[in-house]
């Protein structure tokens, strides 16, 4: 596999990033003669872009590794834009629209627990739902390219171990102003049911969270539609809010 990665400037005043990907299965690939497999133009700047280019095993089930590329989009608490390219299982390649995800660029890893590299960042659907986006906090979110397709493997066992070293470094890092945050507690407790510990940080927050009265139940109903809890678990709800 050879992937090259350039910068077109003939689009002024854009700065365009463009892939080019040759595989050949066995032996050497020349560049200049061989027409790529796959090309792609990513997202057009005024100014250089900023580029995270990979070549990593995100998906087993091919012949060949995958390329990554994560680009940023600009604009505030905004965005790296996650593209992997990909063969099928026909051997054609193909563009995965991975996502956009708060913050910078970011490489895949190879965490504990995963099977092989994964796409690690954190969950973007807590900003700003409980709190002002500083005052939030967010569970670790992993996906996976699956035969082809982005999964959400966050909830699998093997990273049990993952999310209960984040709720302790929680606890230890959680200062008396955060106490007071709800956007700090919708985290804390995902987080904690991530690492099969729901019902102690369940317990914690009724005992800490601030008004309205309705954020448990609203909290709850949350981590119910974004898969942090069963649908059916039933939870202790403060007395105003059950009735």
């Amino acid at each position: 596999l050879t992937a090259v990665l350039g910068f077109r400037s003939d689009k002024a005043p854009f700065v365009v990033p463009t892939l080019r990907i040759w595989h050949s299965g066995q032996g050497t690939v020349n560049t200049t003669t061989e027409e790529p497999v796959l090309k792609y133009e990513g997202l057009g700047k005024f100014y250089t872009p900023l580029v995270v280019f990979q070549v990593a095993e995100l998906d087993g089930s091919n012949d060949a590794p995958e390329v990554l590329l994560s680009e940023y989009s600009g604009g505030v608490h905004c965005c790296a834009s996650v593209t992997v390219f990909s063969q099928d299982s026909e051997g054609i390649w193909q563009t995965i629209e991975v996502g956009h995800f708060d913050g910078e660029p970011f490489w895949a890893t190879d965490i504990q627990g995963s099977d092989g590299y994964v796409i690690q960042t954190y969950d973007n659907r807590f900003l700003y739902q409980f709190d002002c986006y500083a005052c939030s906090r967010a569970p670790r979110r992993i996906f996976a390219i699956e035969s082809g397709q982005v999964a959400d493997i966050s909830d699998r066992a093997a990273f049990v171990p993952l999310f209960r070293e984040d709720a302790r470094r929680m606890e230890e890092e959680m200062s008396e102003g955060e106490r007071g945050r709800n956007g700090f507690w919708a985290g804390y407790v995902a987080t904690k049911a991530r690492a099969g510990e729901f019902d102690e940080a369940w317990e914690m927050m009724l005992a800490n969270y601030v008004e309205p009265h309705g954020f448990p139940e609203v909290l709850e109903a949350f981590l119910k539609e974004t898969g942090y809890i069963s649908p059916d678990r039933v939870v202790d709800l403060p007395h105003d809010v059950a009735g």
